[in-house]
């Protein structure tokens, strides 16, 4: 077989080969990658703090919450990781702000144990670096990992839009929005409650998300009731 043949049969191997990829994996983007994929997996966990990283990062005119968005399109050092007892140490940058997070795989939990370029001068010493706080996962970042997989509604929740007035479609359309959202908290495993501000009236729900959907679990409104089995 000629050489010109070989390359066009390998080509033609390449070009079949990235149109599976993004068939099985276009839903998501590019989230197969490395860098993407750590990510994830970090989003998914909770990310713990110790009150001398809290300072140290107040000391850089940071929040915690900048914390949080480092992982919001942020990347990860692949060549500074480390490992000792079965914990894996990673930096992650995003847009000038960096820090070291370690995971632990066994329990799902994930601490900043280091912030890049603490200013000179901060007096952080005597704060404790053993007792942790779960960060806050800020509300745009959650809203944002909602909405990335398939949304669905769960059958009872059909009784509460009826019961509510509220148009099916225009709810699955807006519900986790910035417009209607005001605020959401993460629950255990991987629940979620909003507080909704839909024409006026307030109204909370339960959320669940799964490795491959968001389903909408419930709707209930303040001062209200609907016989919703």
């Amino acid at each position: 077989m000629r050489l010109a043949r070989r390359v066009q049969y390998y080509l033609v191997g390449v070009v079949l080969g990235i149109g599976i990829l993004f068939t099985l994996h276009g839903d998501r983007g590019c989230k197969w990658l490395p860098n993407e994929r750590l990510i994830d997996f970090i989003v998914e966990c909770d990310v713990r703090i110790s009150e001398r990283i809290e300072c140290q990062t107040a000391c850089n005119k940071w929040t915690t919450e900048d914390l949080y968005l480092i992982l919001d399109g942020g990347q990860v050092d692949f060549g500074s990781r480390t490992e000792s007892g079965g914990m894996e140490k990673y930096w992650i940058a995003k847009e000038g702000i960096s820090a070291q997070f370690q995971i632990d795989k066994e329990d799902s939990t994930v601490t900043i144990v280091a912030v890049g370029d603490t200013l000179k001068g901060c007096d952080c010493a005597s704060k404790t670096n053993n007792e942790f706080t779960l960060l806050d996962e800020p509300m745009l970042m959650i809203l944002k990992k909602l909405r990335g997989k398939e949304i669905y509604l769960s059958s009872k929740l059909s009784c509460y839009l009826s019961c509510y007035h509220l148009d099916e479609q225009k709810f699955k359309t807006n519900v986790l929005s910035e417009s209607w959202v005001k605020k959401a908290v993460k629950g255990l495993n991987n629940s979620y409650e909003l507080e909704l501000d839909i024409n006026g009236e307030t109204f909370t729900s339960q959320v669940d998300q799964s490795t491959y959907s968001t389903r909408i679990r419930s709707l209930t409104k303040l001062a209200a009731d609907c016989d919703c089995p």
